[in-house]
């Protein structure tokens, strides 16, 4: 995994979100993928638990965030206004520099707080200790937006 990460071969991919009311794309869901030589694109269930198990989940999200945030970018000069939700563990929320780096990158990428949302499952948040709380109210003073994931899952 520390590999992969290294030569880039974790990707973000982007799933639409539409405005049911207009038809038009109001932002994406940004999902990671990993892109072997060999073996070709292979699905999160395949390798999350093990970044996960590695310690690898915030060096995952940051390169994520920074490939993310650079199409954003891209679509800005565009003028096309793009969400990006990106989903977080809730082992991430225990992080107390967690929303010290997500500020530093969207001011490497010139983005604003709530240009971006931040997805944590239902599950995870019932099990987050006080620090996780704590990292949530940080987010949201930046102006990012926290949405639960798999609601009712």
């Amino acid at each position: 995994m520390r590999r992969a990460l290294a030569t880039q071969q974790l990707k973000a991919f982007y799933q639409p979100k539409f405005n049911l009311q207009t038809g038009e794309v109001c932002g994406v869901e940004v999902l990671a993928r990993w892109v072997d030589p060999c073996r070709g694109v292979i699905s999160p269930a395949a390798f999350l638990p093990t970044l996960e198990r590695s310690g690898l989940m915030d060096q995952w999200l940051y390169a994520q965030m920074d490939q993310a945030l650079h199409v954003q970018a891209q679509a800005r000069h565009q003028v096309f206004a793009l969400n990006m939700a990106f989903n977080l563990h809730a082992s991430q929320l225990a992080n107390p520099e967690l929303a010290s780096n997500i500020r530093q990158l969207l001011t490497r990428h010139g983005a604003s707080g709530n240009a971006v949302t931040l997805e944590v499952t239902e599950s995870g948040l019932l099990e987050a200790p006080t620090i996780s709380l704590e990292s949530l109210v940080r987010l949201r003073m930046m102006g990012c937006r926290l949405s639960i994931d798999d609601f009712g899952a």
